[in-house]
């Protein structure tokens, strides 16, 4: 159903080649229009799911499409800023970690919007942990 807040949604996860290419490319004036563009995107991110609720247009596309978009968007930066040496590959390793594990819930379950939570010592403990320990564990990263 394309509604325009699913509209909004896909047209975020239709900006991230361009944020990506501009990313890629070294030069101040590229780098504002990408900071621009990352900061609409964000705007419409807001927008679709306001406008979702306000119209009473909430969808089974736009709960499963909205995270992933936000994901596949802040990934994709996250992932050119590392490559193109803007930003410390270490620090970034725990959020792309954060946003796997994320993926992977959200095409398991979608309307399950969390699977962590706090055991008797105060550990965290769940699904979205596991998967990160074990993606951490596959890159050669320790966790405490």
């Amino acid at each position: 159903m394309l509604t325009l807040p699913n509209i909004l949604t896909l047209s975020r996860i239709f900006a991230v080649p361009l944020l990506v290419f501009l990313l890629w490319k070294p030069s101040w004036f590229d780098y504002a229009i990408t900071f621009g563009l990352y900061c609409l995107v964000g705007i419409t991110d807001y927008f679709d799911g306001y406008l979702a609720r306000a119209q009473g247009a909430v969808s089974r596309l736009g709960i499963f499409l909205d995270p992933i978009a936000d994901k596949i968007m802040v990934a994709a930066v996250i992932i050119m800023l590392v490559s193109t040496r803007k930003a410390s590959g270490e620090p970034v390793i725990h959020d792309l970690h954060i946003i796997a594990a994320g993926v992977i819930r959200i095409g398991i379950n979608p309307n399950f919007p969390n699977m962590s939570v706090r055991n008797s010592a105060g550990e965290w403990e769940g699904f979205d942990i596991e998967v990160g320990k074990a993606l951490a564990t596959a890159i050669g990263v320790e966790i405490e």
